[in-house]
């Protein structure tokens, strides 16, 4: 099942997200709250190519063809992705490797490097090769130039 959604002007696609975990569990209407989901709901976390994470919550009663009635699509910071891994029970996860922080991330956060901010004019040509070649690495641009600066320099 494919879910489209465009919340606060960003785009949640899982067709084109990488699927992180899933989650299926069964909520009771009194652990849920009035006007919650409950019973049986599955839980899919999603990160886009751009590094943003969604969480995408199926629910409800099934059609003939087996879809969920009710779908949910909720953007979530890293700390919330980070609090709803350590509180499933039975998660399977499908990509460990979105849970390590970014190079440059890690590397600010071990107080290493400042992270400084920069405008970089190039042709549009090479700028598109650069948005095709992170795509294929799932990266953003950002963090693909950061990792070809790096090796560049390590000469």
């Amino acid at each position: 099942m494919h879910v489209r959604r465009i919340i606060e002007g960003r785009l949640y696609n899982t067709a084109t997200a990488k699927l992180v975990a899933t989650d299926r569990y069964h909520l009771d209407v009194r652990d849920a709250g009035v006007g919650k989901p409950h019973g049986d709901l599955e839980d899919h976390l999603y990160v886009t190519k751009g590094g943003a994470f969604f969480l995408v919550t199926l629910g409800g009663e099934r059609d003939q063809d087996g879809r969920f009635s009710l779908v949910m699509v909720e953007p979530q910071t890293r700390e919330e992705v980070e609090h709803w891994w350590r509180h499933t029970e039975q998660a399977e996860l499908h990509d460990e490797t979105v849970f390590a922080l970014p190079d440059e991330a890690a590397a600010e956060d071990a107080g290493r490097a400042r992270v400084v901010t920069f405008t970089l004019r190039l042709p549009e040509p090479l700028r598109d090769r650069l948005q095709k070649a992170a795509a294929e690495q799932s990266l953003s641009i950002n963090a693909y130039l950061i990792r070809c600066a790096e090796k560049c320099l390590r000469g």
